[in-house]
């Protein structure tokens, strides 16, 4: 017989398949409606538990999170359940399909086949961003975990949303409990008693991130997973080192996906470190979801299409599944430009403005970002990565096409000028929107610049393009 539940309005909501768990409870989609329930496991009376989920709930509907990929509870159950109603986006699967595979699965193309490198990327980088969000809003998650982020069941698309609401809570309020999901629970949480916080959240999501990205737990080595549960426990209260520690190798793991550092960029692999190390006592020591968010984002701009098995690989690095060795790639590098330079020195003087040519060599300083170009692949520029400061950083400012050889076409599809300008500053060519223009890669001259801004004498972003092959550049 179909399971059913009761809101307090008096509707019958017919229960579909589950989609995830947490520490509090279970949630199920509703069938044939874009509605999730949670119920809540109960411990004690009805009635309390009632009364603390309504008052939890009040609170998060006053909260600003209109505009985030979080689940809005629009309704409690009706006894003797206790829960609540939420609202569901179309075509969600729980996040653990993409950690957990199947039993006896090909570990390798089942990870391929669902995705890959890059779509779990993708998937970490928007989570982090949310959870980001939240904590400069001043609130606290709670419970990141693998059963409270769903994400698109189509291979091709990334979208994350966030299931459990009632665990949401503003970082000053002392009263509630912590809450977490064993595994993924911060050390303070677990050991200390002490309450949720950004950077318990932080702990939880590097946790997720390195489950997601090498299909194994951090903290669950060869002994652990084929020994007794009172190892797994030791495991989840952290009273063993994580699986990849610095110099304690004594819980190392072969589980998982094999070379986990060809995976990471030196940024990422930095914060597992500093996270599940010098962070697991210090909380302050840990890299925060903002500082997760840039250096994910960064890692997917870096990410190529592999031409032998379609897997993905970082830009001058052998495929990590099939090892073939690259062969020459194109990578944007993002510079900021503070000032003046030579090639607008004429443009300065013709308009007679002495004070704006002063220091007119101008210098350029690395943002510590590549974006990695497929070839026949455009990829797409924004505001992330052309703007000083952007309020919307996923706003297309440009698109970048590669032939494979030589020649880069370059569109603007925002709304300001753009400006190319090519290495030995002999060429600039002002890009209205709408435009394109195609430029030659030269070996003999420095890299062609694709400058964000009309003013070349006012500070500004830009890319550099070059073509880099396993030895650096190739000019």
């Amino acid at each position: 017989m179909e399971s059913t539940v009761r809101d307090v309005r008096g509707r019958t909501l017919p229960l579909a398949e589950r989609l995830g768990h947490g520490a509090e409870g279970v949630v199920n989609r509703v069938r044939d409606s874009p509605l999730a329930v949670k119920r809540l496991f109960l411990r004690g009376p009805r009635s309390h538990h009632a009364a603390l989920l309504d008052e939890r709930l009040r609170a998060v509907a006053r909260m600003p999170i209109e505009d985030l990929p979080v689940a809005r509870p629009l309704v409690m159950l009706a006894e003797p359940e206790i829960g609540y109603v939420m609202e569901l986006l179309d075509d969600m699967v729980p996040l653990e399909k993409q950690m957990l595979p199947p039993y006896e699965v090909e570990l390798i193309s089942w990870y391929l086949a669902t995705g890959g490198l890059r779509r779990r990327l993708r998937v970490l980088a928007r989570l982090a961003t949310t959870l980001a969000a939240l904590h400069a809003r001043g609130m606290v998650y709670g419970d990141p975990s693998p059963g409270n982020v769903l994400v698109s069941e189509p291979l091709d698309q990334d979208q994350i949303w966030l299931v459990d609401p009632d665990n949401l809570a503003v970082e000053s309020d002392g009263s509630r409990p912590a809450v977490y999901t064993p595994g993924y629970g911060a050390p303070e949480l677990v050991s200390r008693g002490s309450r949720t916080s950004t950077l318990s959240d932080a702990f939880a999501f590097a946790v997720l991130a390195h489950h997601t990205l090498f299909v194994a737990h951090p903290f669950v080595g060869d002994d652990i997973e084929d020994g007794p549960v009172e190892l797994e426990e030791a495991a989840h209260t952290y009273r063993v080192p994580w699986i990849d520690h610095s110099h304690d190798r004594s819980n190392t793991s072969t589980m998982g996906l094999p070379g986990r550092d060809r995976l990471l960029t030196r940024t990422l692999g930095g914060y597992f470190r500093a996270t599940f190390e010098d962070g697991l006592c210090a909380p302050v020591r840990r890299p925060s979801c903002a500082d997760w968010a840039t250096a994910l984002w960064q890692a997917v701009d870096a990410t190529l299409t592999c031409r032998s098995c379609s897997g993905h690989r970082f830009a001058a690095r052998a495929c990590p599944w099939c090892g073939t060795t690259p062969g020459n790639d194109l990578v944007c590098r993002v510079w900021l430009h503070a000032g003046p330079d030579i090639f607008s020195l004429a443009r300065a003087s013709d308009a007679a403005d002495p004070e704006r040519v002063m220091g007119a060599q101008g210098w350029s300083i690395p943002a510590g970002e590549v974006v990695a170009i497929d070839s026949g692949r455009p990829f797409e520029l924004t505001a992330r990565h052309g703007e000083i400061r952007s309020d919307d950083p996923h706003r297309p400012l440009s698109t970048v096409s590669w032939d494979g050889g030589r020649r880069v076409r370059v569109t603007n599809v925002g709304v300001r000028p753009l400006l190319l300008v090519s290495g030995d500053r002999q060429v600039q060519r002002r890009l209205p929107p709408g435009r394109d223009a195609e430029v030659e890669l030269r070996p003999d001259v420095p890299p062609w610049r694709l400058c964000f801004t009309s003013d070349p004498l006012s500070p500004h972003r830009q890319v550099t393009f070059d073509v880099v092959g396993p030895a650096g550049a190739v000019r």
